[in-house]
Parts: C-alpha cells; structure tokens; sequence
C-alpha cells in the first residue's frame, strides 16, 4: 500500500496569527471565567511576605488596624455572580482596615484567595475609600505554584495594579512580556482577577464607585 499524501480539504483555511492570538486569549479567559478547580489542601503554603511586612509595604505608616472577617450573606454573592468574572466558590474572606487618628478607616486591605489546579494563592490588596488600588502583592501561595508566580513578581507585575478599580480591564491588565512561560501567563490573569474580585469585594460591602 503507498503511502499517498492527502490533499489538504477543499475550502480548509488555516488561522492567521492574529486570529490565533485571539483565540488564545478567549481560551484564558474562558478558563478563568469557569469555576476554579479545588486545590490540593495538603500543599503546604509558602509565604512571600509574613502580614507584618505585608502591612508594612501596602498600608506604610499604619498603626491602628483592625481585621474585619467577612463571611458572604446570600444576598452579597448573587451581587457579587453579577460579575461576569467572579467565580469565586469562597464564601469567608479576611480584611484589614486602616484607621487615623480620629478611628475613621482610610484605607482597606484584602486578603483574596484565588485557587488554580496547582493550587492557591493569597493576594493582598490594598484600597482606598473610593475602591482604588493603591498596591497589591502576592503573600502566599501552595508550593506547587510558585514555580509560574515567581517569573512574574521577578518583573514587577503587580506595580501595574495602582490606581485600578473594578472596572478593570483583565485583558489589558494582565498584558505581559513574552519572556514568561505559558503557565505564568495564565497565573497573571488569575492575579488580575483577584485584584479586580477584591475592588468588587469592597465596592459591594462599603457602597464606594
């Protein structure tokens, strides 16, 4: 039997770099729009920051914090489902306000879990009274993820985050240099939806634009 070599199908077009560059990018997007895969529990989680430093770089100069535990009424989470990006399946969340002299809070900072199949990651968010970010960092994640965060904080990614809000563009946001691997480009999308589920997080709780 010869081998004969098959014609390519009449009417078959091959995508152009462009249209696959598109593609890529809804892909990412569909993944992080799905629910979350549960993460291995068993992972132990490395810290990059302890909360002392991470106080001391997002909240610099504050003496007076107090924690404030959330745990989401159902009435919160079918506000916060309205996001087409949320896809949390996390109900409790931890933050810290920042208090001035008078006890009045200037600044908020979230401490947002945002899971992936190789496990979870803590990102810490630091907003002001009208929800804009004023610095955010990764504070922790399970051993196996580290690996794909660390080309990223090495670059200074998450300095793009100061002065977003929840309007937050992920696509832009997440634009990254080529030099990363393919899997830590999919760990910057999910740091950017955490930073933007944390400006949503805040703006449903504390009414702020």
């Amino acid at each position: 039997m010869h081998n004969a070599k098959r014609e390519p199908r009449r009417g078959s077009r091959l995508a152009a770099p462009g249209r696959l560059s598109t593609l890529a990018a809804c892909a990412l997007l569909a993944l992080l729009t799905a629910a979350p895969a549960r993460a291995n529990t068993a992972e132990p989680m490395v810290p990059f920051f302890t909360l002392k430093e991470t106080a001391e770089k997002l909240l610099p100069g504050a003496e007076n914090l107090t924690r404030r535990d959330i745990e989401l009424s159902p009435g919160k989470r079918r506000e916060l489902e309205k996001n087409k990006n949320w896809n949390s399946e996390e109900d409790a969340y931890i933050l810290y306000h920042q208090k001035n002299a008078e006890k009045k809070i200037t600044r908020t900072l979230v401490l947002f879990p945002e899971a992936s199949r190789q496990g979870t990651l803590v990102v810490a968010v630091a907003l002001d009274n009208h929800g804009k970010v004023t610095g955010a960092l990764v504070k922790e994640a399970q051993r196996p993820t580290v690996q794909w965060l660390l080309p990223l904080v090495r670059q200074g990614y998450m300095d793009r985050f100061t002065g977003q809000g929840q309007e937050m563009d992920l696509k832009s946001a997440a634009r990254l240099k080529e030099d990363v691997p393919p899997i830590s480009k999919t760990y910057a999308l999910r740091i950017a939806n955490a930073v933007k589920k944390s400006a949503q997080l805040f703006h449903v709780y504390f009414g702020r634009p």
